[in-house]
């Protein structure tokens, strides 16, 4: 069955169904939910066919997990805890309906992972699918990027590289199990809660290490010196860089959708936390790529759009 012999109260209502008690508020005008402890958090991110996916390399049920995933990272970035999401949907008439419900099986599966709650959304037509999620959460101190200080240290939560080398993966047709997997499945990083008691800063990898570090610097109006020997590069991603004679190092800096946590601790923190020292904040705003006793240039920070392409 396509949309386009289904009327959009029908899908609703096969949506309510698809997702039982993880959407039991969908279905009023508005979503009413309880007030929240300490801080409100509010987030929203988009995937566009074409743009973040092809139907031709996800599935559906990947696509909806990736819409959840990459909101909740931002939620946990910030040291909160997710609560509800709202789903709008842009689809083609032509879509089949098993599609749809297949997105949703994801978005449940992931929604189930973290205790979130589907709460409502919106369904409109167009020419290709645009899966956009809005995502509340909450805080009792949240972690913002604007907290980083000259003499800081600079660490990362996990090692990084995995989904650009799976997008590579894809690109090149190689077949490399463990870099397809991070790149379909890509995963947020619970482990911001043991982070944020001590990080004066805090972001998600998203656009890529490099990108997402500048993001910090400037809003703490900062510089930073990262010692890109100390990068932990995950081992899929020196494997493909190996085999399509590319740069690992490079992967590891720019690599987008890695979803893990790029935060600034003092000294007396160091220790504390997971993770991987890879530098320090500096009050020069600008920032140093050291490796192997040299400067390294780097001609992008990483991605964004309208001046970048991600799935071509």
């Amino acid at each position: 069955m396509r949309l386009s012999s289904l009327s959009e109260f029908g899908l609703i209502e096969k949506i309510r169904k698809q997702l039982g008690s993880v959407g039991k508020r969908i279905g009023d005008d508005c979503a009413v939910v309880p007030p929240v402890k300490g801080w409100e958090l509010l987030t929203t991110d988009a995937l566009v066919e074409g743009t973040h996916f092809r139907r031709a390399w996800l599935t559906p049920e990947q696509i909806g997990m990736k819409a959840i995933e990459s909101n909740v990272s931002d939620v946990l970035s910030k040291g909160g805890i997710p609560k509800y999401a709202l789903v709008s949907l842009v689809l083609p008439a032509s879509l089949p309906v098993s599609f749809v419900m297949r997105m949703y099986t994801g978005m449940k599966r992931a929604a189930k992972k973290y205790h979130v709650e589907i709460a409502g959304g919106n369904l409109a037509e167009g020419k290709q699918i645009v899966v956009s999620v809005a995502m509340t959460g909450e805080a009792s101190k949240p972690v913002l990027r604007s907290g980083a200080k000259p003499g800081d240290f600079l660490l990362v939560s996990r090692p990084v590289g995995g989904a650009l080398a799976g997008l590579r993966c894809l690109q090149r047709k190689k077949r490399f199990k463990w870099a397809l997997q991070r790149f379909l499945y890509p995963q947020a990083d619970m482990r911001s809660r043991k982070i944020a008691p001590y990080a004066t800063a805090m972001i998600d990898i998203s656009d890529g290490l490099l990108a997402d570090l500048g993001h910090l610097c400037d809003a703490s109006k900062v510089g930073a010196k990262v010692y890109a020997d100390n990068l932990p590069i995950e081992e899929c991603a020196q494997q493909v860089a190996s085999a399509l004679g590319e740069d690992a190092v490079r992967y590891a800096l720019s690599s987008g959708e890695e979803y893990a946590l790029l935060y600034t601790l003092p000294e007396e923190s160091l220790g504390k936390t997971p993770g991987f020292l890879i530098g320090e904040i500096t009050s020069k705003k600008k920032i140093q790529i050291r490796y192997q006793g040299r400067n390294l240039r780097i001609p992008s920070r990483g991605y964004e759009h309208f001046t970048s392409s991600r799935s071509d």
